[in-house]
């Protein structure tokens, strides 16, 4: 299968995420396929549209989106230095399996050992207290990354107890940078990693695809079922060792943005960043196959998603069960990989029957799986960025990967020092920032349009003119599909920015990670704050001065700013000499079925409607100013105050423009602005009660949830109402707009005949074409 390759580079890029979703909630393969179907859709079918990398088919898209490519590169690059840490200490893993016993996951004693070292199987280990928690952070697992892998520096005569959250990993909060000599394990690691990868990029670049397939996917596959086999037939038993971090711990560290999630909410946006969904990774892997290649498909991709992480659910449960079983206060933070990878799952194997050999085969597994692949796909994807834009790399790859193994490998020095950990967990807070996706969700799904969207699809898809109607209704244009892309899909995405930017109760929730990230420049607290908000707008800067630079163009060549909203023309290539057919409305349909409907009628109630949520909207707003006027941190939040000014001045316009509909009725566009800032309200209000409602660890609990999942559904089920009778009426303005009959230019009646008789001799002629656009 050609686009097998495709798939392949799906699953490598959500890789880094995979053994943390299976960890989680075990509820998590059921809300995994409500969102990553109809977001995968959305985005394969504007990559089956484009077949460009992501630079050039956003800029094709709409020439105001051009620097959403180089923002999400930016997102790449964290993304790859955070896991270029984690894949050099699983290569030195590897290594250190390939012995008798797994005595250092297990044992104290060794030279690298700290005095408050505890033996796993000590049997004098007590209940933890609130104040100290020993013996975590000093387990011989945790000690053994810590010390020897990392090499950290063991003072034992300055030893705290005092107890923080994935201390042994992130480090003391009060702990400050320090600039050392980098790990020369680490190093090691490094050279040989991405010599494997620069061999393989430069020298070998027509095998990219069968590594990816065979080595990080299939491979990885067999031995991970080995292992679960393996430890079955030595007996585990399946169980928890996760606690809960307390939220004024979480308050006054929040060094780890996955350590300050809780519960299914954590399993909430973990799956959004599985399903590498609005990343861009779906634009860089179809552009890469040949044309004429099958399509790929999101409901072919979405299940071969869920294999590897359904295994790795299996392996941690029965990990955990096994530890519990012999150690019950043995105790875990759920937070990153490498909580479960280099603590939980070494500490399992090494209490195991021939632990050795399944802990060889589980490293090479998740090096593989977790590491390269991922590594390598990203690596790939900044590449097609840089050689979209400048036409030089694409003769002269071997100068920019030569530079880039430079560049990584200077940032790989700070990294591989005794706290780069703490670099690396800001990295992965700042690559979570959603703002860059819901650009991309906006600027497809409205300002482009879905059903423009969906009718490109009917006109390139050689399967949407046939085929079973499952078919259909697992197909881009399925209607299921859209309900959840107004539905579900926006609704993660403004979840997943409230868990960045609004999560703790204290507020300044940017700042306090920013504090514990930047540590390594060596520079006033000020301008250490400012380079760390750099980092974190630096996406959003990107697309707001490439968007800036589109408008400019447009008034210098005396353009209107909508000509800056519009595709370009190689993008509109494939509609040349097609028959393009009309866009389908299922809400047009179902409000025709009623008796009459009025329509002018229908647009005057949900225009009342919405000065309703307007006046909310201002409401909440005061009341957020006022919160902030008092001093009051539990109260007022800067993001929350800044999206409901955004939100109540977007909701203005759109009230204008339904007015302007109303008056005129000439122009379906100016309800889809109405449409749009609808869908972004619901989504917002939705994601915070999703917070409300998960952000906890004691499971789903309808009698604890219940408020804020009742306002889920009532928000839904009123917002959902008034969006589908607005695109009923637009579906109306759309069709009176629209002429009954349009004839060809060269249809003139002869000069010399009765023009009574030509006129009737062709009433019934067939519509050469239709002008209006659709």
């Amino acid at each position: 299968m050609e686009s097998l390759s495709a798939y392949a580079g799906l699953l490598a890029a959500g890789a880094p995420y995979a053994l943390q979703l299976a960890a989680s909630t075990k509820w998590w393969p059921i809300l995994f396929p409500l969102f990553a179907l109809p977001a995968l859709s959305l985005c394969l079918s504007v990559a089956t549209l484009s077949r460009k990398g992501p630079l050039n088919t956003y800029a094709s898209l709409t020439p105001i989106a051009a620097g959403i490519g180089w923002a999400l590169a930016f997102h790449v690059g964290e993304r790859l230095l955070a896991e270029m840490l984690r894949a050099a200490q699983t290569l030195l893993y590897i290594v250190f399996s390939v012995r008798t016993s797994l005595d250092w996951a297990i044992d104290c004693g060794h030279s690298y050992n700290s005095r408050e070292c505890s033996p796993f199987a000590d049997e004098n280990v007590t209940e933890v207290h609130d104040y100290s928690h020993w013996p975590d952070n000093f387990w011989p697992a945790q000690e053994f990354n810590r010390y020897l892998i990392r090499d950290n520096i063991l003072d034992n005569k300055n030893l705290s107890k005092l107890w923080e959250p994935n201390e042994w990993y992130i480090g003391r909060s009060y702990e400050l940078f320090y600039f050392s000599i980098p790990s020369i394990p680490l190093i090691f690691s490094h050279i040989v990693i991405w010599t494997i990868i620069y061999c393989l990029l430069v020298k070998f670049p027509q095998w990219i695809d069968f590594f990816i397939t065979r080595f990080c996917l299939f491979l990885p596959s067999v031995l991970y079922v080995f292992v679960i086999f393996g430890l079955a037939i030595s007996g585990f038993s399946f169980g928890n060792t996760e606690a809960e971090v307390s939220q004024d711990e979480i308050e006054k560290v929040p060094q780890s943005f996955w350590t300050d999630l809780k519960g299914f909410y954590r399993s909430s946006i973990l799956l959004v960043d599985y399903s590498t969904a609005f990343t861009g990774i779906s634009l860089l892997v179809v552009s890469r196959l040949n044309h004429g290649a099958p399509p790929v498909l999101a409901w072919v991709a979405v299940p071969l998603m869920m294999v590897i992480p359904i295994f790795l659910s299996v392996l941690t449960t029965g990990c955990e069960g096994h530890i519990t079983k012999l150690q019950p206060h043995y105790k875990t933070y759920g937070s990153i990989d490498e909580t479960y990878s280099f603590d939980v799952i070494p500490v399992c194997l090494a209490t195991t029957r021939a632990g050795p050999l399944w802990s060889f085969m589980f490293y090479v597994a998740h090096f593989f799986y977790s590491c390269m692949g991922p590594l390598i796909i990203y690596t790939l994807y900044i590449y097609s960025v840089f050689s979209e834009q400048f036409i030089v790399f694409h003769t002269h790859s071997q100068s920019f990967y030569s530079g880039f193994l430079c560049f990584v490998t200077a940032a790989g020095m700070i990294l591989y020092m005794p706290l780069g950990t703490k670099i690396a967990a800001f990295l992965r807070y700042a690559s979570q920032s959603s703002i860059v996706h819901l650009l991309i969700y906006v600027l497809v799904f409205f300002v482009y349009g879905w059903q423009t969207l969906e009718t490109d699809i009917s006109m390139v898809s050689v399967e949407s003119t046939g085929g079973p109607l499952w078919r259909h209704f697992l197909g881009p244009s399925s209607p299921f599909y859209t309900a959840l892309q107004f539905t579900v899909v926006p609704m993660m995405l403004c979840t997943k920015g409230v868990a960045v930017y609004d999560l703790l109760l204290g507020g300044n929730d940017v700042l306090k990670h920013i504090d514990q990230g930047t540590q390594f420049i060596e520079a006033p607290l000020f301008i250490r704050r400012l380079c760390g908000y750099g980092i974190m707008l630096a996406p959003t800067l990107i697309v707001l001065a490439f968007a800036t630079h589109a408008i400019i163009n447009a008034k210098i060549r005396s353009l209107s700013i909508g000509s800056a909203l519009k595709p370009s023309a190689d993008w509109l290539s494939h509609q040349v000499m097609q028959h393009r057919p009309k866009p389908f409305s299922l809400s047009y349909v179902i409000v025709n079925r009623l008796n009459g409907p009025n329509y002018r009628t229908i647009l005057l109630g949900v225009f009342i409607l919405e000065i309703f949520f307007f006046i909310i909207l201002s409401v909440l707003l005061i009341g957020q100013m006022f919160q902030a006027w008092l001093g009051n941190p539990l109260g007022a939040a800067n993001f929350r105050s800044i999206v409901l000014l955004l939100l109540l001045a977007v909701h203005a316009i759109a009230l204008v423009e339904m007015r302007g509909a109303y008056n005129f009725w000439d122009d379906p566009a100016r309800l889809t602005i109405y449409i749009s800032v609808a869908t972004l309200q619901m989504a917002f209000l939705n994601g915070y009660m999703w917070m409300f409602a998960f952000n906890h660890a004691w499971g789903v609990d309808i009698g604890q949830v219940g408020g804020p999942l009742f306002l889920i559904v009532a928000n839904t089920c009123m917002r959902a109402i008034c969006i589908c009778a607005a695109i009923a009426v637009r579906a109306h303005i759309r069709e009176a707009a629209r002429p009954s009959r349009t004839r060809d230019a060269a249809e003139i009646y002869a000069a010399d005949g009765p023009p009574e008789v030509e006129m009737d001799a062709e009433d019934d002629a067939p519509i050469i074409f239709d002008l209006a656009s659709s």
